[in-house]
């Protein structure tokens, strides 16, 4: 499902038949969150750059979002959602569960921190590199923000207790995200191409990570046009360069028990399935 088939009307139709609420999040809402040459962007201002699909029928079934590329120039920059804060207070192991349709990324942190005028430095993030079927939880107070690294839109599932899945947005806010993947190549372009991760340096003088380096930059065979497997596998190979960023590179989600949750998200949510709605307390 596409950023086009959840923005039309005939898709937009049969999501609301079935309880679903579309919120499309456009470039102008996002912009400030941008901090790698964004005076240099030139976008449309109200083009949709992710949107989320959020259902509340009974029974309940997973969220949806859609999260195109951006093509601005000679550059493309690999969707994203930006980044949010997770903010319930609870005990329960996690607050959300994803499955990713596609290759994807999902890049998780404490949101919750100490400036540098304090003693308490978040030595690390984990970037979990996931491909279809693959599915990652989110913990209260985690920041997470999904990654495309496809060359069409990724699509991912997710499920949560609707009443209790707080979340805001206060850090992107006031740093702005904090990772950003730009890939320089012309869309018509055969050949390798090189993939550079920025990471926002605002963290790093708010103390937030301490890492000595700002960015990564990795060639990868393959244009532009055939991202996906290439960069998923090329990402996991040299996942070292990663670590002048203090970023974890983990080829995987975070269910340690390979034989949890195995099914569908789609068909544990319609079954109900007792462990899932167990741990996030939801009603079966």
């Amino acid at each position: 499902m596409t950023e086009q088939m959840l923005g039309s009307q005939l898709e937009q139709r049969m999501l609301e038949s079935l309880g679903y609420v579309l919120h499309p999040r456009t470039f102008k809402e996002i912009q400030s969150y941008l901090f790698q040459e964004q005076d240099k962007f030139n976008y449309f201002p109200h083009r949709v750059v992710y949107t989320g699909a959020e259902h509340s029928g009974n029974p309940k079934l997973p969220n949806i979002t859609a999260i195109p590329n951006l093509e601005i120039g000679r550059k493309l920059i690999l969707g994203s959602t930006y980044g949010h804060t997770h903010i319930e207070n609870d005990s329960r192991e996690f607050q959300e569960i994803y499955e990713f349709q596609g290759y994807g990324a999902m890049l998780l942190h404490e949101g919750q921190h100490k400036s540098n005028c304090g003693s308490r430095y978040h030595q690390k993030a984990r970037l979990h590199l996931l491909q279809k079927g693959d599915k990652i939880t989110v913990g209260s107070s985690e920041n997470m923000t999904i990654f495309n690294l496809e060359p069409k839109e990724l699509v991912t599932l997710d499920f949560s207790h609707p009443q209790r899945n707080k979340a805001h947005k206060n850090l992107e806010k006031k740093l702005g995200t904090m990772l950003m993947i730009s890939v320089e190549s012309i869309p018509e372009m055969y050949g390798p191409t090189t993939v550079t991760f920025h990471l926002n340096k605002r963290y790093v003088e708010e103390g937030i990570i301490k890492a000595p380096g700002t960015s990564v930059n990795l060639l990868v065979s393959s244009p532009a046009s055939t991202l996906g497997g290439r960069l998923y596998d090329t990402i996991a190979r040299q996942h070292f360069h990663f670590q002048d960023l203090r970023i974890d590179v983990i080829k995987s989600g975070n269910i340690s028990n390979k034989q949890r949750f195995t099914q569908p998200l789609l068909e544990l949510a319609r079954s109900k399935d007792k462990e899932l709605f167990s741990v996030l307390e939801l009603e079966a």
